[in-house]
């Protein structure tokens, strides 16, 4: 859960705010198997803007707000997900 808090004077009315998130995950150990990580949004809001690592099988975009990633990670740290909560 992320909370995000933004605290403005009075005198100033934000004209829009945008969100983007991203999922950096390392591995350690090469070889390792296919892993699943599922990605779910509160029910009142869904995923939009979703890019993958080149190592995400095609993602399941599946009913309501839960999308899953399937992918075998590289060796060292990436990047395995960017996208904007809706």
């Amino acid at each position: 859960r992320i909370c995000v808090s933004l605290h403005l004077p009075h005198s100033v009315v934000p004209l829009g705010l945008s969100l983007t998130a991203q999922l950096i995950c390392r591995a350690d150990l090469e070889g390792l198997p296919d892993v699943t990580t599922p990605l779910i949004s509160p029910q009142s809001s869904s995923i939009t803007c979703l890019t993958v690592h080149p190592c995400v099988q095609a993602p399941d975009v599946g009913e309501g707000s839960q999308t899953s990633l399937c992918f075998t990670p590289p060796l060292g740290s990436f990047t395995l997900a960017r996208f904007t909560p809706a």
